[in-house]
């Protein structure tokens, strides 16, 4: 499934995971809830994240504004593959997600190698 082809506006973020691997297979997990169903998205293979969140606004439910996913043109993706002195692309492919909410206006930005979702029961 491609990132960007999925419709993210007003989906309800649950939660949000950071776990830390000895393996260098750091993990972000989100459960997010659809107006049909419900997943668990896990990114993957994780190099970087910069959360810029405001906690300073009290809502009931934090919803989703937006989410995109960049390849390795984006800035932070270049900043990664200089820090690890990796100039072929196409044998280290990192991507660039992020999600901006819009009750606090937050938003969560994400380098890693991929991201699957398993569906879960409402």
């Amino acid at each position: 499934m491609n990132f960007n082809d999925i419709y993210w506006h007003d989906a309800i973020l649950k939660y949000v995971k950071i776990n830390r691997n000895e393996k260098n297979s750091d993990t972000v997990t989100m459960e997010i809830e659809f107006e049909t169903e419900r997943i668990r998205l896990v990114f993957h293979d994780v190099y970087r994240v910069k959360m810029n969140l405001n906690f300073a606004v009290i809502v009931e439910c934090e919803t989703i504004y937006d989410a995109i996913c960049e390849e390795y043109g984006n800035v932070m993706v270049q900043d990664v593959y200089k820090e690890l002195c990796i100039e072929e692309r196409g044998i280290f492919p990192l991507n660039y997600y992020e999600i901006i909410t819009n009750s606090t206006g937050s938003r969560y930005g994400i380098v890693a190698k991929g991201f699957d979702f398993e569906k879960l029961s409402l």
